[in-house]
C-alpha cells in the first residue's frame, strides 16, 4: 500500500470518528450554560464619572492698588466670614480722612455761630491761616508730582528698553519682570499723589470759601447757613469716598471655609483686582455628574445616587439628585467623539465624603427600580425580528419563546410577560442551537 493511500485512509477514519462523536452529542444534548428564572430587586441606572466641588467658593482680590502685607494663611487654613486675609498700607488715605473730618467739624462750628453774631477777629485770622496752609500743602504736593511724573517716564523708558533687550536675549525674564514691577509701582505712586492733590485742592476751595464767608458775613443768616450746609454736604460726600477707600485697605474673607489655593505670599505691591486666595465652604460640598443628553430624560430631582470608587474602598456613599442644569453643552470624549451632555448636581452629606473639591468617583443615578421582579440574565436574551426572545429548557429540549421586558440593568432584564419563576433558560445561546434541540448543562 502506498503512502498516499495510507494518509487517505487515516483521514477517512478521523472524519468517521468525528461524525460519530457529533452524533452521540446530538443524542446526548448540546452542552449549554443554563440559569433558573428568579425573583429579585433590579435597578436601572445612569452611570458616569462624578467629581466633588463646593457650591460656595470665592476668589478674594484686592480692590485698590497698594503695598500688601505678608499673608500668613496656608492652603487648608480655616477662616470665618469677615476674617482678615490681608492688609494694605493705609497711612496716606487715613491722613486724608482725618483732614476731611476736621474740615467738616470746622464748617459745622461756623454754621452754629451764624446766629450768634459776626465772626471774631481771631476767627478771621484762623480762616486766613487755614487758606495759607492749604495752599502751601497744595504747592508742595504739586512739586512732588513733577518728580513722580519724571519717575514714571524713566520707569516706562526702562521697561520699553528691557522689553527690547529681552526679545534679543540680552536680559533674563526676571530682569524684565523687575522692570515691569518698577513701572507699575511708579504709576501707582503717581495715582496716589494725584488723589492727594485732589484732596488738597478741595481743602483750598473749602478754606477760600470759609475765608470769604467770614469776611463777607451778612445779616442774612439763612443764606449763610445754607452756604455752610452745602459745603458740609460736599465734604461729607468726598469723605464717604475716602472712608470707602480706607475700608478696602483691609481685605476680609467674604465667606467662611478653608483656603483652597493661595496665589501670593504678600509683601509686594499689587494692582487692584489681583487675586490673593481662593476660599471654599466644605458645608456646601456637592457632586457634579455630566451625563449624556440621551439619558437626561430619565433623570429626575430626588432620585437616589450611589457613589463608589477607590477613594471609598468598598463603601458606597448615597446621595440624591439635587438639580439638573437647563442647558446642555458639547464635550469631546477621549476618543475624539463629540458628545452632547448636561450637568446633574448631586447632594450628599459632607461627612460621608471627607474630601475637598475635584475628587473623582463612580456615580450611578437610579432612574428606575423594582423590588420584586422576575429576572432573566441579560446574556440569555436575544432579538429576533424585533422581538426579544429566550430559549426555555423543558424536558431537556430548548424551545424559543418571546418575552416582554421592562427595565434593565447591566446584568438582567425585568420580565413582564413570557417567563415565570423557576423556569430554566439558556444563557449565551450558541449560534448552532435550534428550536427543539436537546441540551445538557455545560460542565
Amino acid at each position: 500500500m502506498s503512502i498516499k493511500m495510507k494518509y487517505s485512509l487515516i483521514i477517512l477514519v478521523v472524519l468517521a470518528a468525528a461524525a460519530l462523536v457529533i452524533g452521540l452529542q446530538r443524542r446526548a444534548g448540546l452542552p449549554v450554560e443554563m440559569a433558573a428564572i428568579k425573583k429579585g430587586r433590579i435597578r436601572q441606572v445612569v452611570e458616569e464619572r462624578a467629581r466633588t466641588e463646593y457650591r460656595s467658593e470665592r476668589v478674594v482680590t484686592v480692590l485698590i492698588s497698594g503695598l500688601v502685607g505678608a499673608i500668613m494663611l496656608e492652603e487648608g487654613s480655616k477662616v470665618g466670614a469677615g476674617d482678615v486675609i490681608a492688609t494694605l498700607q493705609e497711612k496716606q488715605v487715613a491722613a486724608a480722612v482725618n483732614e476731611a473730618e476736621s474740615q467738616v467739624i470746622n464748617l459745622a462750628a461756623l454754621m452754629e455761630s451764624v446766629d450768634i453774631g459776626k465772626p471774631k477777629p481771631e476767627q478771621v485770622k484762623a480762616a486766613e491761616l487755614a487758606v495759607a496752609q492749604a495752599r502751601g500743602q497744595l504747592v508742595s504736593l504739586k512739586t512732588d508730582m513733577v518728580a513722580l511724573e519724571q519717575a514714571v517716564r524713566t520707569a516706562e523708558f526702562d521697561l520699553n528698553n528691557a522689553k527690547t533687550l529681552r526679545r534679543s536675549g540680552t536680559i533674563s525674564e526676571r530682569d524684565l519682570m523687575t522692570a515691569e514691577d518698577a513701572a507699575a509701582s511708579a504709576r501707582a505712586m503717581l495715582d496716589k499723589q494725584s488723589a492727594l492733590i485732589k484732596v488738597a485742592e478741595l481743602a483750598v476751595e473749602i478754606a477760600d470759601a470759609n475765608l470769604a464767608i467770614v469776611r463777607n458775613y451778612r445779616d442774612d443768616t439763612e443764606y449763610v447757613r445754607k452756604s455752610y450746609q452745602a459745603q458740609i454736604d460736599g465734604m461729607k460726600s468726598r469723605l464717604e469716598g475716602l472712608r470707602d477707600q480706607l475700608d478696602h485697605t483691609v481685605v476680609r474673607a467674604p465667606i467662611g471655609g478653608v483656603i483652597l489655593e493661595r496665589y501670593t505670599r504678600g509683601d509686594a505691591f499689587l494692582m487692584a483686582g489681583s487675586p490673593l486666595v481662593r476660599i471654599g465652604d466644605p458645608a456646601t460640598l456637592e457632586v457634579r455628574m455630566e451625563i449624556l443628553t440621551d439619558d437626561a430624560g430619565r433623570v429626575r430631582k430626588g432620585q437616589a445616587v450611589d457613589l463608589s470608587g477607590s477613594l471609598l474602598g468598598g463603601t458606597i456613599v448615597t446621595g440624591q439628585v439635587d438639580r439638573i442644569f437647563p442647558a446642555g453643552f458639547i464635550k469631546i470624549s477621549t476618543l475624539g467623539v463629540e458628545q452632547e451632555r448636561v450637568v446633574v448636581m448631586i447632594s450628599v452629606n459632607g461627612k460621608d465624603l471627607p474630601f475637598g473639591p475635584t475628587y473623582g468617583f463612580d456615580g450611578k443615578i437610579v432612574v428606575a427600580e423594582v423590588a420584586d421582579a422576575i429576572l432573566v440574565p441579560e446574556r440569555a436574551v436575544f432579538k429576533l425580528n424585533g422581538d426579544r426572545c429566550v430559549f426555555v429548557v423543558t424536558d431537556g429540549a430548548a424551545h424559543m419563546r418571546k418575552i416582554k421586558t421592562g427595565i434593565e440593568s447591566s446584568e438582567s432584564f425585568e420580565v413582564l410577560e413570557g417567563l415565570t419563576e423557576g423556569e430554566t433558560v439558556v444563557v449565551g445561546p450558541p449560534s448552532e442551537l435550534m428550536e427543539g434541540a436537546r441540551v445538557t448543562p455545560a460542565k
